[in-house]
């Protein structure tokens, strides 16, 4: 039996991860840094909600499966995008920031191969909503199999 495999990240209204294509958050932008305010360690976030045993941060992670109950990317939109058109996210957990990027290019939650003719998007049922401050909403919903 496969890990259940969590996305969960903080993003623009638009479902941005960054600012601009080539932008690393990493890297400590202050216009994301800006915007992203009060928010605290995400990590904390994560650990509390999922407890995972595997943070997967990017495409070079490396996952050995034995004992992972649970494993949460939290890297970019590829990484998300590659894990979505193989059908192995179980859930997914995002924040959204109060703030609309928009841009050609600039990375998304899931930045993956437009959908093959007959292919059906990733139905997907609400499994909370909070509102975590004034202007901010965390959504998680589960994947429909």
């Amino acid at each position: 039996m496969r890990p259940r495999v969590i996305v969960s990240n903080v993003a623009s209204m638009d479902g941005r991860l960054t600012l601009a294509p080539g932008v690393n958050l990493m890297a400590g932008d202050e216009r994301w840094t800006a915007m992203m305010g009060d928010l605290g360690d995400p990590y904390a976030r994560v650990r509390a909600t999922h407890d995972p045993q595997v943070l997967l941060e990017g495409s070079g992670s490396l996952l050995n499966p034995v004992g992972v109950e649970t494993v949460v990317c939290t890297g970019g939109g590829r990484l998300g995008g590659a894990l979505l058109r193989q059908d192995l996210v179980d859930e997914i957990d995002v924040e959204l920031l109060p703030w609309a990027v928009g841009g050609r290019g600039t990375p998304k939650l899931f930045d993956a191969a437009p959908l093959a003719p007959g292919e059906w998007p990733t139905r997907l049922e609400l499994l909370s909503c909070d509102v975590v401050s004034q202007d901010r909403v965390r959504l998680r919903y589960g994947v429909v199999r």
